[in-house]
């Protein structure tokens, strides 16, 4: 089904009014129109429970802005909001109040093409308030998430985070509250998941699936224990403390017999696992509606877009040539002017003076 979904060529609209997670999350973020409200709260929290992200999520994390993905799917932290439109999990961000007249909207378009389905929304938007508080993983802190969750290793990411941890400041209480969380985490299920995540970045949306359902059957055939284990402590007895993970630590958890029972293609663990029967992917039928990537943001300073002729971009171009592309999409200035104060800084050299210059 979720495959289905991430290929329909007919437009639908996944309204993500509250709680959006686990299965929730394969119905909504394969579709071209995502919208969340100010009661959407999004997650994939599977590693809590002692398995890893599945419903395609290992396509979508891995492609999100720097590693939010990874740091999603392990943390299985839950964003709030306006951020899961500003993160770009959702495209569009409207009050839940003006849900009924988005529904009548959709309904009364006689041609419902995609650019019309798309400014349906975009009417509805709503501008942040004064007292509406900023997204939490944006300029330092987001630099750190990016630098720690880069790593190859889940020992890694501890060992970046650990560090971290020790400065003084708002960067350093979330490094501290993101340990905190990992522990409670499976060991098996973090290394599985990172393995799962990075792997899904150069995969196409079916062979994700087909990972997942490898994955799966990992799972199910015992590759380990704490599935059920965390299912029972979890969901069953809700039990606050961290639950009896075996392995119980990250250091008895061999890479080679991860790599082995659930990503090796001669893994007897999953030799029963089904065989996706899958149509040919009909690939990005559809532009994004959605914010624009960082990546994009990047290739427009770095003169590499297809659009760019090599030129280099002070800031007003930078939106300028943006709106071009996105049109007046809500929501476009903030994400460029956060992106830029994290990634660039402004050229004085004489050539160049006053242009961009992004920092890797």
């Amino acid at each position: 089904m979720n495959y289905e979904l991430g290929n329909l060529v007919t437009p639908y609209v996944a309204i993500m009014d509250g709680i959006t997670m686990g299965g929730g999350v394969g119905l909504s973020v394969h579709a071209p129109f995502r919208v969340a409200t100010e009661n959407t709260m999004f997650a994939m929290p599977e590693t809590k429970i002692g398995y890893v992200p599945d419903v395609g999520a290992n396509y979508v994390l891995p492609r999100l802005d720097g590693e939010l993905g990874t740091y999603l799917a392990l943390t299985g932290t839950i964003l709030k909001g306006r951020a899961v439109f500003e993160h770009g999990i959702a495209t569009h961000y409207i009050p839940a109040s003006r849900i009924p007249d988005l529904k009548a909207r959709l309904s009364s378009l006689e041609q419902a093409t995609a650019d019309l389905v798309d400014a349906a929304i975009e009417e509805l938007y709503f501008e942040r308030s004064g007292d509406e508080a900023p997204p939490a993983l944006i300029g330092k802190t987001r630099s750190a998430l990016d630098t720690a969750f880069s790593r190859q290793t889940v020992e890694d990411i501890v060992t970046a985070l650990t560090g971290m941890a020790e400065e003084q400041d708002d960067t350093g209480k979330w490094a501290a509250a993101t340990l905190e969380e990992l522990n409670l985490r499976s060991p098996t299920s973090l290394k599985v998941a990172l393995g799962a995540v990075r792997r899904g970045k150069s995969m196409t949306f079916g062979e994700a699936l087909q990972m997942e359902m490898c994955l799966a059957t990992a799972f199910l055939n015992g590759a380990s224990e704490d599935f059920t284990t965390g299912v029972t402590a979890v969901l069953v007895d809700k039990v606050k403390h961290r639950p009896n993970w075996v392995p119980n630590s990250l250091a008895e958890v061999s890479d080679e017999k991860v790599f082995k029972d659930f990503f090796d293609a001669e893994s007897p663990l999953t030799a029963n696992a089904p065989h996706l029967s899958l149509a040919k992917e009909r690939g990005p039928v559809r532009r994004s509606y959605g914010l624009p990537a960082e990546d994009e943001i990047g290739q427009l300073v770095l003169g590499s877009h297809r659009t760019s002729g090599g030129k280099s971009v002070t800031l007003d171009e930078l939106l300028a040539r943006l709106r071009q592309l996105w049109g007046d999409k809500h929501g476009l200035e903030e994400k460029v002017l956060e992106v830029v104060s994290r990634r660039c800084k402004v050229r004085q050299d004489p050539e160049r003076h006053g242009c961009l210059q992004w920092v890797h």
